[in-house]
């Protein structure tokens, strides 16, 4: 799941507490419950092709957000999307890391859409309200 800005701070667990005071490894993390996880599925008819896609809440400090080929900033650009509401996308799968703020920010769960250009890609997570690092929005549907 991507930034939630509830929780643009950094945390320090008490695991993590003891792990660096005591050096002993931490446990693993429990995922973080979605506050904004995405709408119920419905469809929209694009051509002749009819593709089953929720609505999702993702925000951006520019109020764009890129759509990229595959799921990895390498793979280009070849659109974008607009934050002025909720975006519906069709699913999500992991891919390449996306950082935000230094490094403090991450996730490498993509949700697949279609671009302001007619082009089919995919939007870094790290831009879906609610949830924790690298974790993939609760509600979309897998690829």
């Amino acid at each position: 799941m991507g930034f939630s800005w509830a929780n643009a701070g950094a945390t320090l667990t008490t695991a993590a507490l003891t792990s660096a005071l005591t050096g002993a490894p931490a446990a693993p993390a429990q995922a973080r419950a979605d506050a904004f996880p995405c709408g119920a599925p419905f469809e929209v008819t694009i051509g002749r092709d009819v593709h089953t896609v929720q609505k999702c809440p993702d925000w951006s400090d520019s109020g764009r957000i890129e759509v990229y080929a595959d799921t990895s900033v390498d793979s280009g650009a070849v659109g974008e999307v607009s934050v002025a509401g909720d975006q519906w996308y069709e699913c999500g799968r992991q891919g390449g890391s996306v950082y935000l703020s230094g490094g403090d920010v991450g996730n490498d769960w993509w949700a697949r859409t279609r671009a302001n250009t007619g082009r089919w890609g995919y939007v870094s997570q790290l831009y879906f309200k609610g949830g924790g690092n690298f974790e993939p929005d609760a509600g979309l549907r897998r690829c």
